[in-house]
């Protein structure tokens, strides 16, 4: 089912806008398309926690009235998005899914939500682990299985794009917690360059995070690239900024690091990542199997210790393996452009309410730590690099996979178009895209 086909509740941000824009949809009917279906389904996956309905309709009729008189608010006009829990949303409850925040409401907005609102979105509203599961709300299902995770902490954020329950989400990622989720749900996902986008806001303890936390990152989650794209140039400080994007693909320089032995990658996900890979060569890129100077293992031994620094305190983590690291990568991204990589060794494991220590997964036969499961997206944490995540099809169990296209520092729109390209390529031939879950595509 290609994006002109689907019911309005899947169709892009973009896409939407264009309706509402010319007024053949309207912002009420596509909020009310929106809360019938949380009202419908989300028992099913408990994706969406808070809504404020109220607010919600009385923005979406100001939407329209605005539209009726020729006023246009910005890209986002009329279009209703969701937030995280971990961001403070102005007269919202905001949890950050811990019991001592279960009745916090802020009385002003995270800059980022301000942002988008600010660009006309419609805010009706709806973090350590790969998990979504709290005290507060209980465990979020991922929509293509209730039975296995959406990944975390932004899993409901994803589970809810997925499922068609809003038009876009703003998550946040301190190890992989934007491109996890985003990789299990078969949607997009960004984690911009650190210090792209303001954290202050970040609902991580009791108040608000009033500094950037060392290796965390907000960004946007969505059913295609160009809602990425178009949610990052509003929240991002200088959007503008890092290498001008290319003609074509053939003009990209792109590495295929698929597998290591530090992080072994499950059959099945290594086949899709490589059907992918071999895609983009097929369309003319130019592609290589060389690596930066450092390797996986030791880029994975600065994980713990750079997120506890982090969230310790406002000064960043430093040390001289981190800077032989990014050294490494600053060095070979002088003769390339982009990075594939995988997000995460396996499909969305079940869900196991043993504590992230105690858990295991299996890849390739073997069972291992769960803590695997992050092997992939923390050391690009470590580096601060943009990642954008693409869906690059099903694996045999018929769970999503993912693939992050990773760039040098600062350069989150050569990313972001690399990834564009890469996602057409794969959707016309089918290998990818966004797809429906099973179950969800009804109106």
């Amino acid at each position: 089912m290609d994006s002109v086909t689907r019911p309005l509740a899947f169709q892009s941000a973009a896409e939407q806008a264009v309706l509402l824009r010319t007024r053949q949809a309207s912002s009420r009917e596509l909020l009310d398309v929106y809360l019938d279906r949380i009202e419908r389904l989300n028992a099913s996956v408990n994706a969406v926690v808070t809504l404020d309905v109220d607010t919600a309709r009385r923005r979406a009729q100001a939407a329209d009235d605005a539209t009726a008189h020729g006023v246009s608010w910005g890209p986002l006009h009329g279009i209703p998005i969701t937030i995280k829990d971990a961001l403070a949303v102005a007269g919202i409850r905001s949890t950050g899914g811990a019991l001592e925040l279960r009745g916090y409401v802020p009385t002003r907005s995270a800059p980022v939500v301000a942002r988008l609102r600010n660009a006309g979105a419609n805010v009706p509203k709806w973090s350590l682990d790969y998990v979504t599961t709290n005290e507060v709300f209980g465990t979020t299902g991922n929509p293509w299985q209730p039975h296995h995770v959406p990944g975390g902490s932004s899993g409901g954020a994803a589970a809810a794009i997925s499922a068609g329950f809003s038009s876009l989400e703003i998550g946040t990622d301190l190890g992989g917690s934007i491109r996890l989720p985003a990789h299990f749900c078969g949607v997009y996902g960004f984690k911009p360059t650190f210090g792209a986008v303001s954290q202050r806001g970040y609902v991580d303890r009791v108040g608000e995070a009033h500094h950037d936390i060392d290796a965390n990152h907000f960004g946007p989650i969505a059913r295609s690239v160009g809602d990425l794209v178009t949610a990052y140039e509003i929240i991002a400080f200088h959007p503008g900024l890092g290498a001008e994007p290319r003609s074509s693909l053939a003009d990209y320089r792109i590495g295929a690091w698929l597998d290591d032995d530090a992080c072994p990658v499950d059959a099945p996900v290594l086949d899709r990542l490589q059907r992918a890979a071999d895609a983009t060569t097929d369309a003319g890129a130019r592609m290589n199997s060389s690596r930066p100077a450092a390797s996986l293992r030791d880029a994975r031994a600065l994980v713990g210790p750079v997120i506890a620094h982090g969230l310790r305190g406002p000064v960043a983590y430093a040390s001289p393996e981190r800077i032989a690291l990014r050294d490494a990568w600053a060095a070979w991204f002088e003769h390339h452009d982009v990075m594939l990589w995988p997000v995460s060794p396996t499909t969305a494991p079940r869900h196991d309410p043993r504590p992230i220590t105690e858990r295991r997964i299996t890849i390739n036969g073997v069972e291992v730590a769960g803590t695997e499961t992050i092997g992939w997206t923390g050391p690009i944490n470590v580096l601060g690099l943009p990642s954008v995540v693409i869906p690059v099809g099903r694996a045999g169990d018929g769970l999503p996979v993912g693939m992050q296209v990773i760039a040098a520092w600062g350069n989150d729109r050569l990313a972001l178009d690399v990834a564009s390209r890469i996602d057409t390529v794969l959707t016309e031939r089918g290998l990818g895209g966004y797809a429906i879950p099973p179950g969800f595509n009804s109106q």
